[in-house]
């Protein structure tokens, strides 16, 4: 049985996609220990769910000062669980050199496997932000290449963008992608009979993710009934907020703050078909959107753009309507697509979990790290 300690750069209790940590660890520790070490804003937050309970690490509240505190906190906690918990697999989900020049020290004397493992490129829209996470990224890559026992991404398409960028050198890696619990996220009703399409997007409201072309295109659509949920926040709120309301858009388009985990697959199933806008760019091409799955697993046929996300699930799926680049008008053509096909709804959204449950559970996702594990060879 493997011994997993798992470290990560996120905030734990408010970091959006904290049920991706809580599913698969919850799956691996069926067969695995795992160990999760992390850090925290305001709460040490405790899942049920967690056989071992979280090991939490203090950072400083200033923005300069967190950076380089994380740095020293995560070498000294390291130290600290690999003598106590004795890992025999380590995950690095955390951009910090030091601690993986750190790890490689200790490496034979423990006798562990060093895995570096890679989520996302940076998509805020701060550009010295990004300038620090991608120089971060880079080094940790370079060094994980040559140093590490193996490299996890969350697309195939990330390898190949990490590994020419990055001139990696040849490596051991393997692909584990989103996923979704399907015993959470379960269709609930099938469409109604309604002449309204219901149209949900859920998940961060950020500048880069495009969604204001979904309220542009909501003129072009006057002659048919459709109504825009957009159920969550973020820094692009504000902007859009406006722009319904210059458009004169309110009975058209609503906004609805984040809910409870527990509580989205209410919101999916309260609507026909989910909504995911993202334009031909490498932070979206490279990712594995988990509301792609979520709106899948509860049985709802998707409105999606043409991107490498997107295509690589879906390629011929008879249940996404596709809105080409992702302009007002190519997703109001893929709304009048979807209006027009609603009737149809209950059937294609069967087609959207039965290929969802196939191949995009959060079980099959930590079946394969667990392979991955047992696969590499231990020591570079």
């Amino acid at each position: 049985m493997h011994k997993i300690l798992w470290l990560t750069n996120n905030e734990f209790d408010t970091q959006r996609y904290t049920s991706r940590l809580v599913e698969v660890i919850s799956h691996l520790q069926k067969s695995c220990e795992v160990q999760l070490v992390t850090s925290y804003a305001h709460e040490k937050v405790q899942p049920a769910e967690f056989h071992n309970k979280i090991v939490y690490y203090k950072m400083a509240k200033l923005p300069y000062a967190k950076a380089i505190t994380r740095f020293l906190a995560q070498c000294r906690i390291f130290n600290k669980m690999v003598k106590s918990f004795k890992p025999d697999v380590v995950i690095f989900n955390a951009l910090n050199p030091i601690l993986m020049r750190y790890a490689v020290s200790l490496r034979q004397k423990h006798q562990m496997k060093l895995m570096y493992d890679v989520r996302t490129l940076s998509v805020s829209h701060n550009g010295y932000r990004n300038y620090v996470f991608d120089g971060l990224l880079a080094s940790c890559l370079r060094y994980a290449a040559k140093h590490f026992d193996g490299i996890t991404y969350i697309t195939d398409k990330m390898r190949q963008y990490c590994t020419e960028k990055y001139r990696l050198h040849p490596h051991e890696s393997t692909i584990w992608t989103s996923g979704v619990n399907p015993e959470i996220f379960s269709p609930s009703r099938t469409a109604s009979d309604s002449e309204r399409l219901s149209i949900l997007y859920h998940g961060a409201v950020a500048r880069r993710r495009n969604i204001d072309s979904i309220i542009r295109a909501m003129p072009l659509l006057a002659d048919i009934d459709v109504h825009l949920v957009l159920l969550g926040d973020g820094d692009g709120l504000q902007s859009l907020e406006q722009l319904v309301e210059n458009s004169g858009l309110g009975k058209q388009v609503s906004f609805e703050r984040p809910v409870a985990y527990a509580e989205v697959p209410n919101w999916i199933n309260r609507h026909d078909i989910g909504i995911l806008p993202f334009k031909d760019w490498d932070g979206w091409n490279v990712s594995s959107p988990i509301k792609l799955f979520e709106y899948m697993a509860c049985g709802k046929p998707v409105i999606v753009t043409n991107i490498p996300a997107h295509c690589n699930v879906l390629q011929d799926s008879p249940f996404a309507f596709w809105a080409n680049q992702g302009s007002p008008e190519d997703i109001a053509q893929a709304v009048r697509h979807a209006y027009k096909r609603r009737r149809d709804f209950a059937s294609l959204g069967a087609e959207a979990r039965k290929l969802v449950m196939a191949k995009h559970t959060w079980a099959s996702q930590a079946e394969k790290l667990k392979l991955f594990f047992d696969s590499v060879p231990k020591g570079k």
